[in-house]
């Protein structure tokens, strides 16, 4: 079990690349709507979310 990455090296970086795309995908959709929308900075809107306070999007 712990030799998978040694014994298995190509299908060991496949999953340890598709488990950081994974982790990019969520940062970046749960942090550029933050950022762009205006709600914690003003200087920065593009679009107009209300009241909306992010803490249901996990």
């Amino acid at each position: 079990m712990l030799d998978f990455p040694r014994d298995r090296p190509v299908p060991y970086q496949i999953l340890v690349g598709c488990a950081t795309w994974c982790c990019a995908q969520l940062s970046l959709t749960s942090s550029l709507p933050r950022y762009l929308c205006g709600f914690y900075s003003p200087v920065h809107v593009v679009f107009n979310v209300g009241t909306k306070d992010f803490l249901g999007m996990f």
